[in-house]
């Protein structure tokens, strides 16, 4: 994954790279705000420790149920994705290192009490420009789209 160069102009911007990170929960994770702060909130706890970046380099975008649901015993678990920007000077070389984290079993991301990570998935980084910015064909920047803010 290449590192992108940060333009010079104000009007530049470097690419940001956004993934998801697929993750076992509870019901009410998704049906209860309170929960669902508590939960996201250590989520990127330990993604930041597992990626060697700040927790505030790491924007969630948003939680949502990407699986079926199943009933084990007493509770209802479900499958759902977080999705994430990180903002990190090496946003590549974090990812790299959830993705190590992400094969190895005993590893302090596979074997926390606090998230369960579903197993054997690929994290598939997408490059993008911040909101309200453009990468035109050949460019390694975003630059602030032409068309204005949409409001």
């Amino acid at each position: 994954m290449p590192e992108l160069l940060v333009g010079t102009e104000s009007s530049t911007s470097k690419m940001q790279l956004s993934t998801k990170l697929e993750l076992k929960a509870t019901r009410n994770i998704l049906d209860d705000p309170s929960a669902q702060q508590d939960y996201i909130a250590e989520l990127v706890r330990t993604l930041a420790a597992s990626m060697g970046v700040n927790a505030s380099e790491i924007q969630v975008k948003g939680l949502k149920e990407v699986g079926q649901r199943r009933r084990t015993q007493a509770t209802e678990d479900l499958v759902v994705a977080l999705d994430f920007t990180i903002l990190s000077p090496n946003p590549a070389a974090a990812l790299l290192s959830l993705e190590a984290d992400l094969t190895n079993s005993s590893s302090p991301l596979m074997t926390s009490d606090m998230v369960e990570i579903v197993e054997d998935q690929t994290i598939e980084p997408n490059y993008a420009c911040p909101e309200f910015m453009v990468r035109l064909e050949g460019a390694i920047v975003c630059t602030v789209c032409q068309q204005g803010k949409e409001p």
